[in-house]
């Protein structure tokens, strides 16, 4: 029994080589180059077999089945996120604070800036001089803006939270020139004692006085001299002082305030405009008596050579006349065009006028650039009054003018018999 076991077990392996051996391509049967698949017949992703799967039945990442995972970035919860600069990361997170802050001041969102100050307190420097990178306003920290929208109680969170108090925009205006400019006399008293420079200039060469003078702010101009501003600075270009706008203004107080802190009385501007001229020029009399008591000079000349008893004169100004002839002005003084202020009178037709400038005894002889004298432009047609108000003054009637024609001719030419018999009478009896 075993014998035939063991017969059939060998028959068993005997077959199963026969078989295999069977199943191998002769020579005959392996494909040649040509019948080999071409690029194009090569399976496709398609008919790739699909990725083996683990355990727990998910496909296994390998090269051919890796798939990116999505990164959910942490957003802030609406508008009214406490701080939505929690998700930045790295340096940008103070950009982040420092942008948050000048958008917060610029809206006066005074909630928003002291949370912003608290998240920061331990390193508030880089936020509160963080700038504005462009635009009209480059340049501006959080206190420039707080200092621009006049608010008292934001420019105080800044400044205890280090806020250099100095800074100057890219323009060069710094928060006491803004204050000073809006005339908020809490923040310029704040500022001054946290320790601002009053003579910062802007770029426009503008001081916090001289923008305090011009928009008339008489309370601050007289807070930033108590605190040393300097009375004599003046603007570029113009050089308008702050004596000469003040002046200019008829600000009576601000004038007292410069003269007092010993502002210069004759500063001029590029026309040689002095502020007793400009004074005289809108009739401000009270500051032309003021400017002349503290010793302004009533005698300079502008660049047309005119004095202010010129433009009293000229613009009917009679008691800003008195007091310049009461300032010992000399009377003769000529423009640039030869006038004088005895023409200047007589030219205008005001008797009372010349009345008074007689009474200075001017020299009645000179004459202007065509060599017209007073008499000359009396017998032209200012009238009897007039001419008679001129003789007694004592003129020599018989100058001539550059056309050869006396003060007689003038009058005959013009027709103006009165006159006419008024300078005969004169000339034959002058009478002095």
């Amino acid at each position: 029994m075993k014998v035939y076991l063991q017969l059939a077990a060998l028959l068993l392996v005997v077959t199963v080589i026969l078989a295999t051996e069977a199943e191998k391509p002769t020579e005959a049967e392996k494909p040649t180059e040509a019948e080999k698949p071409t690029e194009g017949e090569k399976p496709t992703g398609a008919e790739k077999p699909p990725p083996k799967k683990g355990k727990d039945g998910k496909a296994k990442e390998g090269p051919c089945n890796t798939k990116k995972k999505k990164v959910v970035e942490k957003k802030c919860p609406g508008k009214d996120c406490d701080d939505p600069c929690e998700i930045v990361k790295g340096p940008r997170k103070k950009v982040c604070y420092g942008n948050m802050l000048l958008s917060k001041t610029q809206k006066e969102n005074l909630k928003r800036i002291e949370k912003i100050l608290q998240l920061n307190a331990t390193d508030s420097t880089y936020l509160v001089t963080y700038m504005e990178k462009s635009g009209k306003r480059q340049g501006y920290t959080a206190l420039l803006w707080a200092a621009e929208k006049n608010n008292t109680v934001m420019m105080e969170m800044l400044l205890n939270a280090s806020s250099r108090v100095n800074h100057q925009s890219s323009s060069g205006i710094s928060a006491l020139f803004l204050v000073a400019r809006n005339g908020n006399k809490e923040c310029v008293e704040m500022l001054l004692q946290r320790g601002a420079k009053p003579d910062l200039k802007t770029k426009s060469g503008y001081t916090p006085l001289i923008i305090a003078v011009w928009n008339r702010f008489s309370d601050i101009v007289k807070i930033l001299l108590d605190n040393k501003a300097d009375p004599n600075t003046t603007t570029p270009n113009s050089h308008y002082s702050a004596l000469y706008l003040a002046a200019r203004n008829g600000d009576l107080d601000i004038v007292k305030y410069l003269t007092q802190a010993k502002a210069f009385l004759n500063p001029v501007t590029s026309w040689d405009v002095t502020p007793l001229h400009v004074a005289t020029y809108w009739g401000h009399e009270k500051i032309v008596e003021l400017l002349l008591n503290s010793g302004a000079d009533p005698n300079i000349q502008e660049k047309d050579g005119y004095t202010m008893l010129h433009k009293a004169v000229y613009y009917n100004y009679p008691g800003i006349v008195d007091l310049a002839l009461g300032a010992k002005v000399q009377v003769d003084t000529q423009s640039k065009n030869g006038y004088t202020a005895l023409i200047q009178a007589v030219r205008s037709g005001r008797l009372k006028m010349v009345e008074k400038i007689v009474k200075a005894k001017p020299n009645p002889n000179l004459q202007e650039r065509t060599g017209k004298t007073a008499l000359h432009w009396a017998a032209r047609s200012q009238g009897v009054e007039v001419v008679q108000a001129l003789l007694k003054t004592c003129p020599n009637a018989k100058l001539e003018d550059m056309d050869g024609r006396t003060p007689l001719d003038t009058a005959k030419r013009h027709n103006i018999p009165e006159v006419v018999k008024i300078l005969q009478d004169y000339e034959d009896n002058p009478n002095c």
